[in-house]
């Protein structure tokens, strides 16, 4: 994707210029939706593995 200095883009309900914004129009984050993705532990326990604070992830 490429834009310069006229480029208007859509951000959190408004029309920003693209140099305004405070994204990175070119990060893999917006491109590949890596933020959406959460990291969750597990450890092995006596009884099995049990995921770390399992309810609060799904809620």
């Amino acid at each position: 994707m490429y834009y310069n200095d006229d480029t208007i883009i859509y951000v959190d309900g408004e029309f920003v210029k693209a140099t305004d914004s405070k994204a990175n129009l070119f990060s893999q984050t917006l491109h590949y939706g890596y933020g959406v993705f959460e990291g969750i532990r597990s450890y092995n326990t006596a009884n099995g593995t049990k995921i770390f604070k399992a309810a609060a992830h799904y809620d």
